[in-house]
């Protein structure tokens, strides 16, 4: 047999419970605005944590790419700077654009027709 006395027990209690339970009807409106506020945060926002991650992304990406182009300009004056490889950056320049040559060194150029260069 089992205990009768305890389910009256809970009987009496729901029994006596308020039967609107005002607390939870609230929250039964509140729930759906809730969600549609956190969508709206979420999404749709000017400032919305979609758009705010997106541009942390882009952020990172941008940072590593200064730090990049920083190093390579960091490079660059170095060349500037150093005697030999402006010296060397001189003669290719003189070599390829103007044609000279080095003492006993032959220059032999080959014109290129309209479709070869094209690709053709």
């Amino acid at each position: 047999m089992r205990d009768i006395g305890q389910r009256i027990r809970r009987y009496r209690l729901t029994r006596y419970e308020s039967p609107h339970r005002p607390l939870l009807r609230r929250l039964r409106w509140l729930l759906p605005f809730l969600l549609l506020w956190l969508a709206y945060v979420g999404l749709f926002s000017e400032h919305s944590l979609l758009r705010l991650w997106k541009l942390s992304r882009e952020e990172a990406r941008t940072r590593a790419e200064l730090a990049s182009t920083r190093q390579e300009l960091q490079r660059a004056e170095a060349r500037l700077k150093d005697p030999r490889a402006r010296r060397t950056e001189g003669e290719h320049v003189l070599r390829e654009r103007d044609g000279w040559a080095r003492p006993s060194e032959i220059i032999y150029r080959i014109p290129v027709q309209d479709s070869v260069a094209a690709g053709r």
